[in-house]
């Protein structure tokens, strides 16, 4: 144990809370929370690229908690 709890390593503006009640479906709700199109990027394409990587090396700690990661 090195002393640390969760709230030392995710601050509050790190955290979403979804509604979704699939795997896939919050994927896709947190891709909407951003205007990808603004910077010239297909959502679609952003949502691909993420089920590939999730293929590979899934975020998902338990049932209800996933941390993404990068690649």
């Amino acid at each position: 144990d090195n002393g640390m709890d969760v709230e030392e390593l995710v601050n509050s503006s790190s955290v979403v809370e979804l509604s979704a009640p699939s795997r896939s479906e919050a994927i896709r709700e947190l891709v909407d929370l951003i205007n990808w199109q603004e910077h010239s990027i297909s959502p679609d394409g952003v949502m691909n690229a993420i089920e590939e990587r999730e293929a590979t090396a899934q975020t998902i700690i338990a049932s209800d908690l996933a941390m993404p990661h990068r690649k």
